[in-house]
């Protein structure tokens, strides 16, 4: 968000790194910040603030050198997070997807819970649509209009084992590991393109145009994504 990247390599005491990505060809490691969270785990930008989806629950902090924490939510493990507006939704793994309202982060409410068959384990959000990874299920789409009461839009059944998903106003990307990272066209569904990796690709996430790929036993990969769904290696 606004140029800034937050990795989150590994366990404890692995520091939670920030880089500055306003020049992607040149990224500057501006800080790193105490890791009190367990292991790298998923992580959601919105406006100002920082989410992150712990081995001890939801926990907001606000962007910056030092950031602090501003709330939480639950003490359990939650597997992905993703925003749309001040509306969170977390993944509890077998327990479903909490829908949560961050608004103001000291005090958050859970507004309801979705529960569906299977293990939601990637989640990512578009406007007002909410794309779940469903592990060996594919990937379900739901509109969010009312965030209380999800309605399903459709599901992608061709794509197992998702290991992450970032949406991009009408483009989804689509971690599948040692598969590397698919892209599709939403809605509809029509796959644009794929990026192949040696190693796997365990997270991805969108900067603009241009797609951050956590790879494998190599480090963050940056692509630009043309609108047909051309890439270029940065």
């Amino acid at each position: 968000a606004d140029g800034i990247l937050y990795v989150c390599p590994g366990p404890a005491p692995s520091t939670l790194r920030v880089f500055d990505l306003r020049n992607p060809r040149v990224p500057v490691e501006t800080a790193d910040l105490e890791n009190q969270w367990g292991w790298g785990r998923p992580l959601a930008l919105s406006g100002d603030k920082l989410y992150i989806a712990s081995l001890k629950g939801l926990r907001i902090l606000g962007q910056g050198k030092q950031a602090q924490e501003l709330g939480s939510w639950g003490n359990r493990g939650i597997a992905s997070v993703t925003l749309a507006g001040d509306v969170a939704f977390a993944s509890l793994g077998g327990a479903g997807i909490a829908v949560l309202d961050t608004s103001v982060p000291g005090k958050v409410r859970e507004l309801g819970r979705y529960s569906q068959p299977g293990t939601p384990f990637a989640l990512a959000a578009a406007g007002q649509t909410l794309f779940v990874a469903d592990w060996k299920h594919g990937i379900r789409m739901f509109d969010v209009t009312n965030a209380v009461g999800l309605a399903q839009l459709g599901s992608l059944t061709q794509y197992p084992q998702v290991f992450a998903l970032a949406a991009s106003r009408d483009m989804l990307a689509v971690a599948l590991g040692a598969e590397g990272v698919v892209l599709v066209r939403f809605p509809g569904g029509a796959e644009l393109g794929r990026i192949t990796s040696e190693t796997g690709i365990r997270d991805v996430a969108w900067h603009g145009n241009t797609l951050l790929l956590a790879e494998q036993g190599i480090g963050i990969r940056m692509v630009q994504v043309d609108p047909a769904g051309g890439t270029k290696e940065l």
